[in-house]
């Protein structure tokens, strides 16, 4: 597999006259962890900014990479669940003013948890 990662690189940029260099992990003799492909990745839009249609400059930052499934679960409740609570809770003070919002947010909400639940062993896998 490396091999062949290698040879489509080098086919892919034959005629190009700039140095570009590749780096190809396998998964027994040099691995590429996923903290080093974000920070990678976080150096590389902070020296070379994208830039959207409307012509600024958006702002890359550091993703919060969770390692199992009870630090996702504590992070949604945290960050998500709870401040839907208090929706509910500002919605039924305010005769169901807020009804559509907290619908919408509570359905997405369950959405988001069932993807994760469905693809859990390729999320969260060790090997």
């Amino acid at each position: 597999m490396v091999v062949n990662a290698m040879l489509v690189a080098m086919v892919a940029h034959a005629n190009q006259p700039s140095d570009v260099v590749y780096h190809v992990g396998s998964s027994v003799r040099n691995p590429l962890r996923y903290l080093t492909l974000h920070d990678y990745a976080l150096r590389y839009f902070k020296a070379k900014p994208w830039i959207n249609k409307d012509g600024t400059v958006v702002k890359v930052g550091k993703v919060t990479i969770l390692t199992d499934m009870d630090s996702f679960q504590r992070y949604m409740f945290i960050r998500y669940l709870l401040p839907l609570k208090g929706l509910k809770l500002v919605n039924s003070a305010l005769c169901q003013y807020f009804q559509g919002t907290y619908l919408e947010l509570n359905r997405k909400i369950k959405v988001v948890m069932r993807l994760v639940e469905l693809y859990r062993p390729y999320l969260f896998f060790k090997g």
